[in-house]
Parts: C-alpha cells; structure tokens; sequence
C-alpha cells in the first residue's frame, strides 16, 4: 500500500496539477479487477483533449467527447446507478471551473467504487482529481447583449460605461460609428469589471455630434448591436450651443444654452452683421449657462413677417459660433393664413379679425392709390387716395377685384403702421410699429362661364353725341345687342360687379375699315361711375355710308360667353 502511495505522489510531482488521493483506514480499496491506473486514464484524457482539432461549445459536447474516448474503459462509469455492482470501477465526475473566450477549463475527478458484501462502496477520499483546459468553440449568437444600451459621459472625460452580459461569450470586440461624420477616440472591454466595456469619445465641439450611434459585434455574433451616447465632454476650444436653430414670435422670450459656459470668459452675443441691436440685453444664468433674450431689434418695423437671423456668440480665447434664429411674424389678423400672404376670393369678401394685442391701424397703398390695387378694403374711413385708418376698428372687410388674369396683379402688397402692445417681464408695453408690410393673395375666383345678357351685368348704351338718335335691343336668344344710332360716340357699359369677375378678356373683332369705324382696344374703369366698366366706340362719318357694322367678342378662353354688337345706321 505504501508503494502504490508513493508512486502516485511521485507522478502528481512530476505532472504538476493532477491528485490521486487514497485513504489509508481500514476501508482502504485495492481495485485488483481494474487494468488501468487513475493517472493513465488521466493522461489518455488529456492527451486525447490536447491533440484534438475539435472545439466544444459547451458542456453536452464535451460529456460526449469523453464518453467517446472513455467508451473501451468498462469499468469508467458517469452515473452510479449504471454500475455493474460485482465489478470494481470508478465513478467520473466533472464540472466546470471557469471559462474565457478561448477556453472552458474543468475538474474532473475518478472515484473508486468497491464491491463488498453485496454492495457498493464509494470512497470519496480514494480518488484521483485533476484539472484541464478544453478549445472552446464560441457559439454563433445574434447579437451581443448589454445591460444597458444608452450612456453619457461626464464633463470632465470623454468616457461612456456599459456592461455586457456574459461578457466571456464573445470574441473580438469590434466597435463602428453608425456615421462616418461621427468618431471616437479608443475602446476598451475588462471581463473582471461591471463597467466592462468602455468608449472614449473626442471632447464635443458641435452639438449636432452630442448623440453618437455605435455599431458594436464581435467574431461569433451574426448582427450589430446599436448603442448611444451623449457626450458632455465640450471643447474647450470654441464656444458650444445646444442648438443650432432657435425659432421663436416676435416678442417672445426665447432661450438656448451655452453648454461649455463655466469656462468661458467675456461672452458677448449680438447679431452677425450688427445690422440690429436688440431691445433688451440677455440673460445668463452662472449656474447652468442657460441664456434668456426678447425677439425684438431696437428701430425694426418687419415684426409682421418671419425673418432669419444669424447670431453669434464671441467669448476670449476661444473660436465664436453662432445660431440661426428664426423669428415667426405676429399674426396681425387672428384668422389670418399660416403662409406670408392673406389669401382674398374675387367672389366672396373676407373678416379680418385684428389680433388683440394690434391697435390703431392704418393701411397704405405703395401704389400710392387704391384704384391701381387689385385688392377692395370695403371698410375703413379713407384718409387719402392711398391710405385707409381703421382707428377704433377691430377688422378689415377685403375682396379681390379681379382675377389675376389680363394683367390684374396676384399679389397685392401694402403697408400698415399700427401700434403692437407686448409683454415684457410682466409689465404691458407698446411699440409703434411704422411702415410694416402686408400681403394679399388673389387665388380664389370662378370658373364658371357667364353670359352678358345676365341680369347682373345690366347693360346699358349710352348716346354721348348731343342732337343724335341712339336706340339698342337686347337678343338674348342670338346673342346679340342690336345699336340703331347716328351718333359718332357711343359708351357700352357694364356693371361693374358683374365684369370685374370676367378673364382673358379679348378685344372685338370687326371687318370694317379703320376709317370708317374705330374702338377702344377693351373695357375701362370709369372714373366718375365707378360702378361700371365702359368700352367707347367713336364712329367715323362714312358710317352713314356702311349702314351697318357688327363686332363680334369671342369667348375662347375666357369665361365671357361669346356675343356681338350690331351698329345699324338710323336717323330720324
């Protein structure tokens, strides 16, 4: 018994790792039905596990693999209720130890088994342990899993902390910008570590790079995993805003953040080209850099339209930056449109609700009077050819004239000076607003035809010849108007209401010489009966040898049904 203890302390000297313990009571076993020593199974197992090609990707693989290599030792058991109770054996256990990346590393261990007085007999203090190093195979997985998939650095490094789960599952590390505008400066993973995977990012200098995507797998992952991070790290280099556009209403209060302000000096904002000074001085927090200004420029009337300004941002030492700030117009009318024009209808007039805070308004024509606008103000007290006051009003009533065809104008453009009360840190404060614009856009109109012998055109012919004879019928039915006259002038009217919703109004045809008979080339607006248009027909001396002249007006593309005059020479 001494010689065989002996002899295996002798091998475990040599061997390093491997133990073959054997009690030395009265139980003591000498296993004379077994072939092979527990050292030579030992060394046949790591011989086998050392020369293999293979990989094992867990525990059921390799169970599989020594019950292979284990299969012609008939005595070596894995479960002891399979155990031939008339033979010697013993008994192999195992377990996992630990694992990496690379390799599981296991304990496996032989316990003798006796048969004595019918019965089996283990001696856990009579066996044979001994530790060894398995290939691992890393399994293919999708993706590669953290505990969490968003961080943020500190203002003070450009360091983001995660934790993967099972982080030994994995090989290889591979870490990719979603975005090629987008870089890091290092990573780095530490198994024995909870933070174990960390990203360090270059300091921040532009926000538009404060949220960074990162596409991060490894060898035996089959997708990305996308994480975020939010870097606090700012330059020190140049001045740092959270935003790069700040849209705001003229008279508001808007806000942004200068991110890396605790370490600026001397900060200065104004706009670009210094072209405006801003009605109030900002404010700047000393805490948390948040900065407050009022959307208003000292001596700046373009309050009732949305404007772009850029502003900038100096401090000592460091590169400027600047913003966009966008200014929304304040809505003159509570109902006006969202777009810079104030559509009008040619059919329909408009309410023009004034906004509450819009006081003592006066509209003025740059066409220097109303006649030449295709636009008709149907309220107001007139105070000039090209201005209305609606002082003491709370709406403007307008409608389109015409359509925007034969040269009426789409767009109308006006002035207005009015008064624009607004809040400033609680206190009510006015500004007099001169010279600010408007727009009205002429898109609605019918399209429907319309004919001249309606009875909203209420045509009338009109004998401008004193001592003449002039009498006219009206042919519905052929479309005609019939002119008996020996005058040399003649006024055809129509009502006004009725022919300013016509379009592509064309000229009269005739085939009469030019001597002998001659027209205005179209309708007119007549100055002293503003409620018609008038087309002047001047009739030359040898109409009385004509006898008769038609004109014919075609509708074409028009919405004036077509129709024609027939001047029949008559004299009583």
């Amino acid at each position: 018994m001494n010689r065989k203890i002996s002899r295996v302390f002798l091998l475990s000297l040599v061997l390093g790792a491997p133990i073959f313990s054997i009690s030395c009571d009265q139980h003591s076993m000498i296993y004379d039905q077994i072939n092979d020593s527990p050292d030579t199974i030992a060394d046949m197992i790591k011989d086998s596990f050392f020369n293999s090609k293979q990989k094992f990707k867990d525990q059921t693989e390799v169970l599989k693999y020594l019950k292979s290599i284990l299969s012609s030792y008939s005595y070596v058991y894995f479960d002891d209720k399979s155990i031939i109770k008339e033979k010697d054996s013993y008994l192999f256990e195992y377990k996992e130890v630990s694992r990496n990346e690379q390799y599981f590393k296991y304990n496996f261990k032989l316990i003798g088994t006796k048969y004595i007085k019918n019965d089996i007999v283990f001696n856990h203090d009579d066996y044979y342990s001994f530790d060894i190093d398995i290939k691992r195979q890393l399994e293919l997985v999708d993706n590669i899993e953290f505990l969490q998939t968003e961080s943020e650095t500190s203002s003070n490094n450009g360091f983001a902390y995660f934790t993967i789960k099972n982080i030994i599952n994995y090989k290889n590390f591979k870490v990719k910008a979603s975005s090629e505008e987008f870089n890091y400066k290092n990573f780095e993973y530490n198994k024995n570590n909870k933070n174990n995977f960390i990203i360090e990012l270059y300091p921040l200098y532009d926000i538009d790079y404060q949220f960074i995507e990162f596409l991060v797998s490894s060898d035996n992952t089959s997708k990305n995993t996308t994480i975020k991070i939010k870097n606090n790290y700012y330059s020190s280099e140049i001045v740092v805003l959270n935003k790069k556009v700040v849209e705001t209403k003229w008279a508001d209060k808007f806000t942004f953040k200068i991110l890396n302000y605790k370490i600026l000096k001397n900060i200065k904002i104004e706009e670009l080209n210094n072209r405006f000074t801003f009605a109030k001085n900002f404010s700047i927090n000393n805490l948390t850099g948040d900065v407050e200004g009022l959307a208003l420029f000292k001596d700046y009337n373009g309050i009732s339209k949305t404007h772009e300004f850029t502003i900038n941002i100096k401090a000592d030492d460091v590169y400027e930056q600047s913003f966009l700030l966008k200014i929304n117009k304040i809505n003159i009318f509570e109902n006006e449109d969202k777009n810079s024009n104030i559509s009008i209808d040619v059919e329909n007039p408009r309410v023009l609700k004034m906004s509450k805070n819009i006081k003592n308004l006066t509209l003025i024509s740059i066409e220097d009077d109303f006649y030449y606008d295709n636009a008709m103000f149907l309220n107001g007290s007139l105070v000039d050819k090209d201005k209305k006051s609606y002082i003491g009003l709370n709406e403007i009533v307008v409608q389109a004239k015409r359509p925007p065809l034969n040269n009426a104008k789409k767009v109308n453009y006006f002035l207005i000076d009015f008064d624009f009360e607004y809040n400033n840190d609680g206190k009510k404060e006015i500004l007099n607003v001169k010279g600010a614009s408007i727009d009205f856009l002429v898109d609605k109109w019918s399209q429907k035809t319309i004919s001249i012998f309606d009875k909203e055109a209420k045509i009338e012919v009109v004998n401008n010849t004193p001592n003449s004879y002039l009498k006219y019928e009206l042919d519905k039915e052929q479309k005609n108007i019939n002119i008996y006259t020996n005058s040399s002038k003649v006024d055809f009217k129509i009502n006004y209401d009725f022919f300013r919703k016509t379009y592509n109004i064309k000229n009269f045809e005739n085939e009469v010489e030019e001597s002998i008979f001659a027209h205005t080339l179209g309708f007119y607006v007549n100055n002293k009966d503003p409620d018609y248009f008038v087309q002047y027909f001047i009739i030359r001396d040898r109409f009385r040898e004509t006898k008769k002249v038609v004109f014919a007006y075609k509708q074409e593309n028009s919405n004036l049904e077509s129709f024609t005059i027939t001047f029949l020479y008559f004299e009583v």
